[in-house]
């Protein structure tokens, strides 16, 4: 009997990345993946600046912990997956079921489709479809330009649908710097305040963050550091923050105006990296209204993202 899959079996990508598309400029590399609309490798003069999960052939180990992926039409972690919007309540699965929580959105695992390539861009689109959960639609586009000062992302998403949605947005990097784990790394982050959480992921309150032994501001060494948190308190007009290793020629430098930045030092995944993920809200937003944005029909928001090798000047 022939297989109905057989054409599939033919031309679909045979990695868990999907189509992967390899970006060159100057001394930067970039590859992007079309499952996830995801990064999954940034390197500058052949040094990995963000961890790699460009797996090709037919391998079977997807990226752990949403190593670059786009999370939409919610960050991080919704409480029980229910939320109330526009007085109906609203009821998604719990992706995340050991903590009773729906984690990062609906697009993390879907394959995006290629809207434009070049040798130094590629902009990957996809479409949430009203469902069980969120009964609305939204058109997604995720645009990567390399040029030679580094990695420029952004992700607009469109109200396709003919009511409000709830929306929120985050783009989801580990940094590296040079090889080994975190604990010989500096952090430096410009926030004034944090958002901790509890064992399931979720916020519980808000402080300064030199009193929660979380201050970053200045290169901080993360050997004592363990954080899974939203941090904000940002200037205006936008932050930078940055990873760094001792004896390293550069620092591995994130930028972007989101008012709220997740810092998660990857401990589950034996400190690979460090995760500085701007976020247009924090976790349970669509329950707590925090920053949530009430996308009209037709609107658009943007989320803007830039990563580059910074050199250090001895």
């Amino acid at each position: 009997m022939t297989s109905l899959l057989r054409d599939v079996h033919l031309t679909a990508p045979t990695g868990p990345n999907g189509r992967l598309f390899t970006l060159g400029s100057g001394d930067y590399v970039a590859r992007v993946a079309t499952v996830g609309g995801a990064l999954a490798r940034l390197t500058w003069r052949g040094v990995d600046i963000v961890l790699a999960t460009d797996v090709e052939g037919d391998g079977t180990a997807y990226a752990p912990a949403f190593s670059g992926k786009v999370m939409a039409p919610w960050p991080n972690r919704l409480r029980d997956g229910r939320y109330t919007w526009g007085g109906v309540e609203h009821q998604l699965a719990m992706t995340e079921p050991e903590a009773g929580t729906a984690l990062h959105g609906l697009v993390c695992w879907q394959e995006w489709r290629v809207a434009g390539a070049a040798p130094d861009r590629v902009t990957l689109a996809t479409e949430i479809w009203p469902q069980p959960g969120y009964p609305f639609r939204i058109g997604l586009a995720t645009d990567y330009q390399l040029g030679p000062d580094g990695l420029s992302v952004a992700v607009e998403a469109v109200n396709l649908g003919d009511s409000p949605a709830p929306y929120g947005v985050a783009f989801h990097p580990y940094l590296r710097c040079g090889d080994g784990l975190l604990d010989d790394c500096l952090a430096d982050l410009p926030a004034e305040r944090v958002v901790l959480t509890d064992a399931r992921g979720l916020p519980v309150r808000e402080g300064a963050v030199e009193r929660h032994g979380l201050d970053l501001r200045g290169g901080v060494e993360l050997r004592q550091i363990r954080a899974d948190h939203a941090f904000t308190g940002f200037p205006e007009g936008g932050w930078q923050a940055s990873l760094a290793r001792p004896g390293m020629p550069f620092r591995t430098t994130i930028a972007s105006d989101t008012r709220w930045a997740q810092v998660f030092t990857a401990d589950h995944i034996g400190r690979a990296g460090l995760a500085i993920e701007p976020m247009s809200c924090p976790a349970d937003a669509f329950r707590s209204g925090d920053g949530v944005i009430a996308l009209e029909p037709g609107a658009r928001h943007t989320l803007r993202a830039r990563l580059w090798a910074d050199p250090v000047t001895a």
